[in-house]
């Protein structure tokens, strides 16, 4: 197996990258004080305390709202300061049976400590604390996007047989 990707890293990718993150805080974290806050209000409101209510739910929003706001002026800030905005990289991956090549460096799938499958991309992590962003759509085909997503799963659910 050999499969070749080309990834751009630019700003676009950035801002993919940041969303991705800042959904899934929203959908985990902040979901969770939500459905918490929400059954105080509730409970308050039965015990006829509107004030408390009406707090309650005030700072869930603006907490929400700040959330949004701090992703957005940190984004902006990392904008100004990333070398890549101005001069984009092209990283090409090229993937075996047993590893994958980035930067004339061979990182064996086993040296990966994490994998994170979004829809846009794969966060591949080493032992060695880099991470490794790969555009699915960076992909020559869909079927090799396939064929490597059954690749990371599969690694996936081999790591965590290991761990039980």
């Amino acid at each position: 197996m050999n499969i070749y990707n080309q990834t751009l890293y630019d700003k676009t990718l950035m801002i993919k990258y940041n969303q991705y993150f800042f959904l899934n805080f929203m959908l985990t974290r902040f979901s969770l004080m939500a459905a918490v806050v929400v059954a105080f209000s509730i409970y308050l409101a039965i015990m006829v305390k509107w004030t408390y209510v009406w707090y309650l739910l005030g700072i869930l929003g603006s907490y929400g709202l700040l959330m949004f706001l701090f992703q957005n002026v940190t984004l902006r800030k990392h904008f100004k300061t990333s070398p890549i905005v101005e001069n984009p990289v092209m990283q090409e991956y090229l993937f075996t049976e047993d590893g994958f090549v980035s930067i004339g460096e061979k990182i064996p799938y086993s040296d990966l400590t994490r994998i994170t499958i979004s829809k846009q991309f794969f966060l591949l992590t080493s032992s060695k604390k880099r991470t490794y962003i790969v555009l699915r759509s960076g992909f020559q085909s869909v079927e090799d996007d396939a064929v490597m997503l059954r690749k990371f799963q599969q690694l996936i659910s081999n790591k965590s047989k290991r761990t039980k």
